[in-house]
């Protein structure tokens, strides 16, 4: 079985979760430490339910989605294995879904954390639920869904926001300058170690992958205007 331990999550949860080898090990994780007996029956529990799962897998699954004014509703969905999809040197398990009149390979969830947690993004805001969820379950999802969207706002305004004063400060500060003191480096001190550790803490916890609202492709042109600019004060 093979895994590939990710640095970030390691420093963040002290563990890594890795898809699994082949066969039933879907259940691999890499720690930083040697796991405790609770950590290691758990493992072994999550592994009994994903082999369990795959030896017979579900036929059908509830796909979930908002109607055109936001209000959530889940629909009966067939469902069948895809096997070994290609991931580097390590195979996949996932599940397709039928969500309209065709089978489609972009309509896939991750099969193990359907089995882990009952339900796996299927590109937002959807979601595919190995159980019909309830009434109650399904408003909770619209309102977070409702509070993404307000995040995002807020996040698409502080952009606009940082290229407002950037153009108004282009006549006094180099945009370098403007860039840096928006990952709240100081301009005078900062170095470019400094500006790549902050970076990348940003682009961690801001992805969407982890429910961050960042604006990555703004934040990727800030970095470049920092770096630029570090990189220029080095030049004799």
């Amino acid at each position: 079985v093979l895994a590939q331990t990710a640095t970030d999550d390691i420093a963040k949860y002290r563990k890594n979760r890795g898809p699994g080898g082949h066969g039933y090990d879907l259940a691999v994780d890499v720690y930083d430490h040697s796991p405790t007996a609770e950590e290691r029956a758990e493992w072994l529990e999550r592994r009994r339910r994903l082999s369990a799962a795959l030896r017979g897998p579900p036929t059908h699954a509830y796909l979930v989605e908002p109607n055109e004014a936001g209000k959530y509703l889940s629909r009966k969905v067939p469902v069948r294995r895809t096997w070994e999809t290609s991931c580097g040197d390590v195979s996949r398990f996932e599940l397709e879904y039928l969500a309209g009149g065709e089978w489609s390979l972009q309509d896939r969830a991750d099969f193990r954390e359907l089995v882990e947690r009952g339900w796996s993004e299927v590109g937002a805001p959807a979601r595919l639920y190995l159980k019909e969820p309830s009434r109650a379950e399904l408003d909770a999802l619209e309102g977070a869904n409702r509070a993404r969207e307000t995040r995002e706002k807020e996040g698409r305004e502080e952009t606009r926001s940082f290229f407002d004063s950037l153009r108004q400060a282009l006549n006094t500060e180099p945009p370098g300058v403007v860039a840096l003191r928006s990952f709240g480096l100081d301009p005078s001190k900062a170095t470019v170690p400094d500006l790549q550790a902050t970076y990348r803490a940003r682009a961690f916890e801001g992805h969407a992958d982890r429910g961050g609202t960042e604006d990555i492709g703004a934040l990727v042109e800030r970095r470049n205007l920092a770096l630029a600019y570090l990189n220029a004060q080095k030049q004799p």
